[in-house]
């Protein structure tokens, strides 16, 4: 939960007007506020759109910013109105989750739930950890399994954890739609599933983690006390700890992958393992970027 007035909300992702200016000497950097119409003081998630719209996922539900004004998006049936893990489809539509197991997309001004899913996690009264859309299809992760659950409602169970360490867990899951393989983190593993079935372990550091694909490659931001980035191979950038501090997201935006952090914001050159610095806004009570 983040105060969205200590926010960094890069516009270059969003509009391409502004795109330019991050190459320049100085990073373009606009901070949102209650006083420029924002919704909430409290963001879960931040998602920029094919169509150049930021979404917000906040406590009081899903908005989108077109640079001016704020627009929100009305339940027609929730649980719980707080959304987080937005993303979008391959056929353009916008997907969240809320806090209480269900998932919606964007129809029109609404927010619609997602009947199969829902069905599903409300019987096995498993919680759902992650998910994403693609080719017709919902991938869902809970904290021992990952199931693709077709649009009509076929269910299929793709991985499960057979370790009876109550520990361990799914904490993500990312999917590549060139390969079709599935990336999954768990608490003690990352795990690739690929198309056929068969599927592959890498051991790696306990604890919650986060996957982003970013030139086709999948790469992972362990939070916590081990708090570095690596590839699905563990091969990790040059000083993963001291000038990140605390991880909080990755992104991609201009084709470089960006890690927002307690130390500001960092872009990350894959190929030689560094990191470099593009800018830091603080404030005297909060120190995290998004």
């Amino acid at each position: 939960m983040i105060p969205i007035r200590f926010i960094l909300i890069f516009l270059f992702v969003s509009f391409g007007h502004v795109e330019n200016m991050l190459y320049g000497q100085e990073p373009y950097v606009k901070v949102l506020g209650i006083a420029d119409g924002a919704p909430s003081t409290t963001i879960y998630d931040l998602y920029v759109a094919k169509n150049g719209l930021l979404f917000l996922g906040t406590d009081k539900g899903l908005y989108s910013y077109d640079g001016i004004d704020f627009f929100k998006y009305e339940f027609i049936e929730s649980l719980a109105v707080g959304v987080n893990g937005i993303l979008e489809d391959d056929k353009g539509v916008i997907w969240c989750k809320n806090f209480s197991n269900q998932i919606f997309y964007v129809s029109g001004n609404n927010l619609l739930l997602e009947q199969h899913t829902a069905k599903y996690l409300n019987k096995s009264e498993t919680n759902l950890i992650d998910f994403k859309v693609n080719d017709n299809r919902i991938i869902i992760a809970t904290e021992r399994k990952i199931l693709s659950i077709s649009i009509t409602g076929n269910i299929k169970v793709l991985y499960q954890i057979t370790s009876r360490d109550d520990r361990e867990s799914v904490t993500s899951i990312e999917y590549d739609p060139k390969s079709k393989n599935i990336y999954a983190g768990a608490t003690h593993d990352l795990i690739t599933l690929f198309p056929n079935g068969e599927f592959k372990t890498n051991h790696s550091t306990f604890g919650q983690n986060e996957i982003l694909l970013f030139d086709g490659k999948p790469f992972v931001a362990f939070q916590g006390s081990k708090n570095e980035i690596t590839n699905f191979n563990g091969s990790r950038f040059s000083k993963p700890t001291a000038p990140l501090g605390s991880l909080i997201k990755l992104s991609e935006a201009n084709n470089k992958l960006w890690a927002s952090t307690s130390k500001g914001v960092f872009s990350m050159d894959t190929d030689k393992k560094k990191n470099k610095q593009t800018t830091t806004v603080r404030s005297e009570s909060h120190r995290y970027c998004w």
